[in-house]
Parts: structure tokens; sequence; C-alpha cells
């Protein structure tokens, strides 16, 4: 009966969406928690979600009660009793008491943190910086863009064309800013480019291949990495051992314990056994 349901996080309550485009949430039963009377919504974390009402942002807790005022413009999920809130067009950072703990004056904030972290990225004009979690000024707002990485507090900065990797934990960056590339985090790797090479680092920033090759591709979920040189493929594990040299002049699809799917030039796929 809902035009959409969408991630449940806590207390096993799911967002939905109802056929005449109204938000609540409904339990793994498929009961009827929230009402559908929001305009917009997320999923619920640490106890409360963001809500949208007669056009502003707002919080409520799992017996629906307002615990943040609609009055924001945009407003995000609770993150260590962080919430960040955009307030006449300016983003902040709140409690779940609608305290200000850090000022309406970044144009971003990323307050996507553990625990463990003590800084945060923030943008002031079309400049980012980093902040600690007080809003104090730690790295100058000089850098010309940002992105997440994962869910542990990595970010990737970019400063005239290269990118490096900072780490929220640490209150530092991990790289110099070196790399034509960064990818995301999967299973504790990410691709990144070096010099018209490509490879997997850890989240210490050690590569994997010492940038060997032209071409790398992690198959998600599995330990096993496509790589290729001089228009050759072959396979190594995550830990940097080379399972097949290369030596096929097709395409590795797919790769399993026994398996490879390989492509031709005509996109003609065809199995070798390993």
């Amino acid at each position: 009966k809902y035009k959409a349901i969408y991630s449940g996080v806590e207390e096993g309550f799911f967002e939905v969406e109802s056929l005449d485009n109204k938000h609540g949430h409904i339990s793994i039963t498929g009961k009827e928690v929230i009402p559908c009377i929001y305009e917009d919504g997320h999923y619920f974390e640490e106890g409360v979600s963001p809500e949208k009402l007669n056009g502003k942002w707002g919080m409520i807790n799992w017996e629906n009660e307002t615990v943040i005022p609609f009055e924001y413009e945009d407003i995000w999920g609770c993150n260590n009793n962080r919430i960040s809130a955009k307030l006449n067009g300016k983003w902040g950072i709140i409690d779940k008491f609608n305290n200000t703990l850090i000022d309406f004056k970044y144009d971003e904030i990323c307050n996507y943190l553990t625990r463990d972290c003590g800084s945060m990225p923030a943008k002031m004009g079309d400049k980012w910086g980093i902040i600690d979690i007080y809003g104090n000024t730690l790295f100058d707002f000089i850098y010309d863009d940002c992105d997440n990485l994962n869910e542990k507090g990595r970010y990737k900065f970019k400063q005239n064309g290269k990118w490096a990797i900072y780490n929220c934990e640490k209150n530092n960056f991990i790289s110099d800013f070196v790399y034509d590339k960064i990818d995301l985090f999967v299973n504790g790797i990410c691709e990144v480019r070096l010099n018209g090479k490509d490879d997997y680092i850890d989240e210490t920033n050690t590569p994997i291949s010492d940038f060997t090759y032209d071409f790398v591709h992690h198959f998600y979920w599995t330990n096993l990495i496509a790589v290729t040189k001089n228009g050759k493929t072959g396979l190594m594990n995550t830990g940097g051992k080379i399972l097949i040299t290369p030596k096929y002049k097709d395409v590795i699809k797919y790769a399993s314990e026994n398996m490879l799917v390989m492509e031709d030039d005509n996109c003609t796929q065809y199995v070798v056994d390993i």
C-alpha cells in the first residue's frame, strides 16, 4: 500500500512514503508507528529522525514527539549527538536538545563521523577547510573539493588538481596531495591513481602493489583484483600476491576462487577454469 519503503536502522522502524507522497514509519511487522503526515523524511539515528513539515525541517522521536522544532531549511541525521542543520542559508551543528554547538556560518558541513573523530570538513564560499568538533579551524579554507570515502571518517581533499586523504580520527592528512584520483573505500581498500598507474591502498595509505599496473579492478566482496599491464590481464589478491601473471588479452569481467569470466573485444563473454 506504499509508494516506497526505505531504510530502517533503529528499533525496526522503516521510513515509508504513502501513495499521496507523505512520509512516516512502519515497524518490521508493517504496523504504522509514525503516521504518514510529513512532506519528506529520513530514517532514525540515535533515537531521532529528520522530518519535513510545512516546508521546514525538524526532528521527531520514536513516539512522534517533536524534539527539534520545524524551523530549519535542511537537516541531516544524528551522529554522536551532533546534527547538521541549515538556517538562513548557512550550515551549523546542533544537538538533540536544539542547542547550537557550531555557529551557522558554513556553506556545507560533513558530519558523517565515528565517535573517535575529532574533526570534520566544512566549506566556506567555494573553498573547503577542516574544523574540530567545537568549530575551531584546524586547516584553513584553501582546498578546492572534498568528498567522503567511508563511514570511518576518511575524506579526500583536492588542491591544485591533486587529491589527498584526510583521517578525521587522526585529525590529520594520511597522504600528500599526489593522487590523480581516489575512489571509495570498500573492504578496507580504495583505488587510487598515481603518475598514470593504478593501485589499491589500505586505510594507512599503504599501496598493495607499489603502482605496478596500468589498470586494477577489485571484485567487491571478494579478495580478488584484476590487474592489467602492457595490455595483458591477470589476477592478484588484496594482499598483493599475484595469483595469475598478466597473460590474457581479454578483460576479466568477474573472478571467483575457481574461474574467470572473460570478455573479448566483441563483448563476447566466456569462462576460464582456474
